[in-house]
């Protein structure tokens, strides 16, 4: 039973790799030193469990996980390798590093984080109560991206991308009780969002005008705040179902979100009021080009 008191210290650097191992880690800063993967080292296939130590000098902390060092020249990655970040745990990612194609669970309490330049790469990641983070808010001038990874928000669970990062062409699902935001002057890339019902997409935080998303789908909840979504660059967007778009800053309730359709040169308005989900027949897929809420 490893002792929280003690956690030890695990550097792999050059190109080293943590191979098969299995790795539960204590180590917190102030008491021993993050698990480091450095250079162009490797986590290979590892299990790697990063679990809260109540012996931290803060008292709520957890084992950290470091790919890189910040604003380093560092390529190191995960690998194939299975990370889970429980309460306090976290896993970051710096300078050049990437989740490559290793798994990530984070459980309530749990984090990732990509700054700098990292990348998600082609990671299954799940948040179950945990956060994934790309970028620093406000401060950050982080460009980070979700790359080709898998996303999944389940309920408590959140993705929040900040600064000038990008969720490239991601597949991004959100259930009931999850959320994905977007701030600063972050985009959605070409990625795809499904939201399912009792799920939240919003962009109402940016600082820009609007954003780009590959595509839309599901029955969740999109908040735009008077802000531009520009969708389709994917060619997946499907309006199968779809609730009314929630008023938010700078719409009045009465007013109602109005939502161009290229493919048909046709529009298609709902009142904002909450009304039963609209369904459309599946031949009637589209791509939408440019989704805002207009003003009555």
């Amino acid at each position: 039973m490893p002792d929280g008191r003690f956690p030890g210290d695990i550097t792999f650097s050059g190109s080293s790799s943590a191979a098969n191992a299995n790795i539960t880690n204590l180590a917190v800063i102030g008491l021993g030193s993050p698990v480091q993967f450095l250079g162009a080292s490797t986590a290979g296939n590892a299990t790697i469990t990063n679990n809260p130590n109540p012996f931290g000098p803060g008292g709520d902390e957890g084992g950290i996980l470091q790919f890189g060092t910040v604003g380093g020249s560092d390529t190191s990655n995960a690998g194939t390798a299975t990370i889970i970040n429980n309460q306090y745990g976290s896993t970051g990612f710096y300078a050049n590093t990437s989740a490559s194609s290793a798994m990530i669970t984070n459980n309530s309490g749990g984090n990732t984080n990509f700054l700098d330049e990292s990348t998600a790469a082609n990671a299954t990641i799940i948040n179950s109560g945990g956060t994934t983070t790309f970028g620093l808010f406000l401060v950050g001038t982080d460009t980070a991206t979700a790359g080709n990874a898998s996303i999944t928000n389940n309920s408590g669970g959140s993705t929040n991308f900040y600064a000038s990062t990008t969720a490239g062409s991601a597949a991004v699902t959100t259930n009931s009780g999850g959320s994905v935001t977007f701030s600063d002057s972050s985009t959605g890339g070409n990625a795809s969002f499904i939201t399912n019902a009792g799920g939240k997409f919003d962009i109402s935080g940016l600082t820009s005008s609007g954003m780009t998303a590959g595509s839309i789908a599901g029955a969740g909840n999109y908040y735009l705040g008077g802000k531009t979504l520009t969708v389709g660059g994917n060619g997946f967007s499907d309006c199968g179902q779809r609730r009314d778009f929630p008023t938010r800053a700078g719409t009045s309730p009465a007013s109602a979100a109005r939502w161009s359709r290229s493919a048909a040169a046709r529009s298609y308005s709902r009142a904002s009021t909450p009304t039963p989900a609209v369904r459309t027949p599946r031949a009637a897929r589209f791509s939408w080009t440019t989704l805002r809420p207009s003003v009555a």
